[in-house]
Order: C-alpha cells, then structure tokens, then sequence
C-alpha cells in the first residue's frame, strides 16, 4: 500500500471529473442495492502504475469527452491496492473477465457487460484507449 499522499492525485484525476470513489466494500454493495436494472454503471479500477496514469485515466476522461459520448448514470472507480476490500468486491462482481488493474468495467444494473483489460490498455496509446471506451459506451 502506498501513502495516501502520493495516491490522492491519482484518486483526485478521476474524482475532480465527475467520478465517485467507493472506498469500502459496503460503499459497492450500497452502489449496487440501489443500482436499477435499466442503469449503467462504469467502473474504473485505478492504479499507481504508469499505464494508469498516462493512458487509462486521461483515456477514459478523453472519451467521455467526446462529442456523441452519453455518460453512463454512473461514474464510479475503486483504487486497486489501496482501497482492497471494495476493490475485491468489484472484481467479485465481473464474473466473466479476470483481475486486472487499471481496468474499465461498464455494467448494466449488476452485471458487468464489457470490460477493458489491463493487456487492452497496457502498450496501447491514450488515443487507442479513448478509443476503446468509445466504442464500449456507443455499442451498448
């Protein structure tokens, strides 16, 4: 676990636009209790490494940017390494894609329907990133 002092910028990248951080396992369980069906959610889990910070959180800020681009109802992020125990509770709800930080689910009501994997965002641009949140928020 790193000190809070050089994690809360990368916290701060996501939470200063429009993200809500769920810290603890009950602030996802709270989510998802009160999550409708017909709601979507995205989930970035965040991450100090530098796929992180230079591509995954200013590529998902770049697409929800985009002209064309609805933001889902939610925007939520979970700190992987950090914040564990609401971070395993996310991970225990994408059933159908492995652990992986930095990651960006999108669900509907309490399913997790796609994924973008960290071997999706690692070497990638944040371009190609923003690219792949894109077609993830415009093919649902």
């Amino acid at each position: 676990m790193y000190p809070e002092e050089i994690v809360e910028p990368f916290r701060k990248e996501l939470t200063a636009n429009g993200f809500r951080e769920l810290r603890t396992e009950q602030d996802v369980n709270d989510h998802f209790r009160q999550v409708g069906e017909e709601e979507k959610t995205l989930i970035v889990v965040n991450s100090v490494c530098g796929c992180a910070a230079g591509i995954a959180r200013p590529g998902v800020l770049a697409a929800l940017s985009s002209e064309g681009i609805k933001p889902p109802n939610h925007l939520l992020t979970v700190f992987a390494g950090q914040d564990k125990a609401a971070t395993e509770k996310v991970r225990s709800l994408i059933v159908d894609y492995p652990p992986s930080s930095p990651s960006i689910a999108l669900f509907h009501g309490t399913s997790c329907s796609k994924m973008i994997h960290r071997s999706d965002i690692e070497g990638n641009s944040l371009d190609g990133v923003a690219g792949l949140v894109r077609t993830l928020l415009l093919d649902d």
